[in-house]
């Protein structure tokens, strides 16, 4: 008995057969091209009857308008939910003293439930974008043995620091993290402490507690002075199709030199040039007019990529070979030179320090949005800590894309840095 002839897919350029049985059922179509036939109809069907909704229509008050921006959308097909149409920090630029306490007691009302996450949102966008006092919901969640986040701990009143402190006698790693965003003097006089008097709890800590100050952008030296290691001055990198009033060659990004990186072979990249006679990079601590912070943008994705800049000459690749850096094979994305400038405004130095922040996070100066843990770079060098000057986001370049690259510098040793890191 001979197997019945099969008949071609009726789909033109499909090159499948189908038994005569199964074309009689199917219309003489495949079963890819059938379910292909459907995805293609309810493709249509969504885009025809999809409805624009905009959750913050008639909404004024901005404690409303906040809050609506972190009430979770159920997903629908049929409905495109529109985005806030301003940033969300002008938002809370509007808030009123009695609207930060409405969302503190949000925060409260919300500790330790369902909700927690949202509480734990607004309290870090409280921290980033308004300067005021958020003792009273910390000290709830203190109540609660909660120190999370570490970030909205950075103005904490005396009674909080007081708690903390206490906390800290004994091993609470998480009590540790948020007393190292603590900006007060008897923070870091606790800190330059341990550093000469160790806990007895330290061989508990997989890294010293003196380490634990650089969540908060601190290093203590080993005189027990504190060195800050970021910039207090922060400006935004936004699209250049935005930032037209600003000076484009203070600030460049991207730019790829001629010279192969030694271990990849592919070019490397100015992850940024910045020119500080421009007043607004007058900050940075750099003894020469121009800094070239050069990098190869796929092995940095391996390892830190460090470059001397001390003979006068160009950048010189220094330090030690990244263990297993990429194959030369295979694509790999630059970053648009010229696609973010420097912002004229200056913003708030944590606007960029949580990558769960919904601004952009590509900047010049502030507190770094580290993705995993804290990552400063030690100058290969000197071996002290460097300060961090900026970053650059690839979702703010590349659509969908992912991580962030940071941009460190020793200005003793005139030696540059660069990291990556992701989710």
């Amino acid at each position: 008995m001979t197997a019945p002839e099969r008949l071609p897919c009726k789909t033109v350029e499909c090159t499948r057969t189908i038994l005569p049985s199964t074309a009689v059922e199917t219309g003489g179509y495949c079963q890819p091209c059938i379910q292909e036939q459907r995805r293609k109809a309810h493709q249509e069907y969504v885009l025809a009857n999809r409805k624009d909704v905009d959750p913050f229509a008639g909404l004024v008050d901005p404690v409303d308008i906040i809050l609506a921006f972190h009430e979770p959308r159920p997903h629908n097909e049929l409905i495109r939910y529109l985005p806030l149409q301003r940033p969300l920090a002008s938002v809370y630029r509007d808030l009123s003293s009695s609207g930060v306490e409405r969302l503190i007691d949000h925060v409260i009302a919300t500790a330790d439930s369902e909700h927690e996450s949202r509480g734990e949102h607004l309290l870090i966008e409280l921290a980033a974008y308004t300067t005021a006092n958020l003792d009273r919901a910390l000290l709830a969640l203190i109540r609660q043995g909660e120190y999370y986040p570490g970030m909205a701990f950075c103005r904490a009143g005396d009674a909080v620091r007081d708690s903390l402190l206490t906390a800290t006698e004994t091993l609470n790693r998480h009590a540790l993290h948020a007393l190292a965003w603590v900006d007060h003097p008897s923070a870091r006089e606790r800190f330059a402490h341990w550093q000469k008097h160790p806990p007895d709890y330290l061989a508990s800590l997989h890294v010293p507690t003196s380490s634990y100050a650089q969540i908060g952008g601190w290093q203590f030296e080993s005189d027990g002075c504190a060195r800050r290691l970021y910039l207090q001055t922060c400006r935004a990198l936004i699209p250049a199709t935005r930032g037209a009033a600003s000076d484009s060659h203070a600030c460049r990004i991207g730019i790829t030199t001629g010279q192969p990186c030694p271990q990849c072979g592919r070019p490397l990249t100015d992850l940024m040039i910045l020119d500080r006679n421009d007043q607004r990079l007058t900050s940075i601590p750099w003894p020469k007019r121009q800094l070239h912070v050069r990098t190869c943008l796929a092995c940095t994705c391996y390892g830190s990529v460090f470059f001397s800049h001390s003979d006068g000459g160009h950048p010189a690749w220094l330090g030690e070979a990244i263990p297993q850096p990429p194959s030369q094979d295979g694509d790999w994305s630059p970053l648009p030179a010229g696609s973010l400038v420097l912002d004229v405004a200056e913003r708030g130095v944590l606007h960029g320090a949580s990558d769960i922040l919904p601004d952009p996070l590509s900047q010049i100066g502030g507190l770094p949005a580290w993705v995993q843990d804290t990552g400063y770079l030690s100058c290969p060098t000197c071996a002290k800590a460097m300060t961090f000057i900026g970053q650059i986001s690839v979702a703010d370049v590349h659509q969908h894309g992912d991580g962030m690259y940071y941009a460190l510098v020793c200005s003793a040793c005139q030696v540059t840095g660069t990291a990556y890191q992701q989710t």
